[in-house]
């Protein structure tokens, strides 16, 4: 068994496979856990069948469910410490955090690379594909996770959010500052959602509710360029 802290909370995992710490070994603690974990072997089979409804064709080694198990499992522990997973690429520049969002596919690693090569060693990329986000009284501190995506991008750090940007594709580059409403909602919820975390929806909208406090949201329809980081860093920092 291992203890992981995330965000700042530590968890004491008791896993079936042994190989399952190597996933989150950047991440791991020798400080005294605030919660356990103890994943069974009826656990491991429930996450099995899951996965294979949905990758029929793909072949998973018995600790890639764990961890799997574990993905789903942790979030329902850090809700109630106002820590969501969301789904997204996080970047730091001038201890500011950027977070880029959009349905797989869309292009928020390709946009995140396009800031470090036009601002070079100025932007850090801390987590590539789920940061966590805590909400505390001073706002919002966006930290790394052990879900880095399929680049596996990411290290165990944390920066202040400055804001959330959900990313369209586009011919010509615009960006629009956007309220906290039903459409802004709507996609954060869809971002911040996890197969067996749904009965979270409501923590989360108050969650949400509150961070619009302290960060801003933001609509980025871009291409694939240079003009692309222009925009979006000017108009999120006028």
């Amino acid at each position: 068994m291992f203890i992981v802290q995330l965000a700042g909370i530590n968890i004491l995992i008791k896993p079936v496979f042994p190989q399952t710490e190597i996933a989150f070994v950047d991440f791991t603690t020798d400080e005294k856990y605030d919660y356990c974990i103890n994943i069974t072997k009826r656990r491991i089979v429930a996450e099995e069948k899951l996965l294979r409804s949905s990758y029929p064709q793909k072949h998973f080694k018995d600790f890639e469910i764990e961890v799997n198990a574990l993905y789903r499992d942790i979030p329902k522990i850090l809700i109630n410490e106002n820590i969501v997973l969301f789904h997204g690429v996080l970047i730091e520049m001038e201890h500011k955090g950027y977070l880029f969002t959009a349905p797989s596919g869309t292009g928020k690693s390709t946009h995140a690379k396009l800031w470090t090569e036009h601002f070079g060693d100025k932007v850090k990329i801390i987590n590539g594909d789920k940061p966590l986000l805590k909400l505390t009284k001073e706002g919002i501190f966006a930290f790394g996770s052990p879900w880095k995506g399929k680049e596996h991008i990411g290290s165990n750090e944390c920066v202040k959010l400055f804001g959330i940007c959900y990313l369209q594709r586009s011919s010509i580059n615009s960006i629009d500052q956007v309220k906290f409403d039903t459409e802004s909602l709507t996609w954060l919820l869809e971002q911040s959602q996890i197969k067996g975390l749904e009965s979270s929806v409501i923590q989360r909208i108050r969650w949400f509710k509150e961070a619009s406090r302290y960060i801003s949201l933001y609509n980025l329809k871009c291409n694939i360029s240079d003009n692309a980081v222009k925009v979006a860093y000017n108009g999120m920092n006028i």
